[in-house]
């Protein structure tokens, strides 16, 4: 499937821009920063800004349709464990390695 044309083709074409420019500023800053603390920060990027634009555009190409229903409950679904398990991660290396 391709992009809608006119309007909300560039629409999906700028959504899907955003998103691969976010996840290649946050693997980019992964190989600049030295923890993982910091290396977190960027996931957040990925998950905040990449995933909720390309579920965007996937629903916008999709129109209404079950397709639609399932790319935003991924998107809700990444929403809602990303902040979870990044403090999880976060937790797990401050504490070191189990003994």
């Amino acid at each position: 499937m391709s992009a809608p044309s006119g309007p909300l083709g560039v629409v999906v074409w700028v959504l899907c821009a955003v998103s691969a420019l976010a996840v290649l500023g946050a693997a980019a800053g992964a190989l600049l920063l030295r923890t993982v603390a910091e290396r977190l920060h960027l996931v957040t990027l990925v998950t905040s800004v990449a995933g909720p634009a390309t579920g965007l555009a996937c629903a916008l190409t999709l129109g209404v349709s079950t397709g639609t229903v399932a790319v935003v409950v991924v998107v809700a679904l990444l929403a809602a464990t990303a902040p979870v398990l990044q403090t999880g991660i976060a937790r797990v290396e401050r504490e070191g390695p189990a003994e």
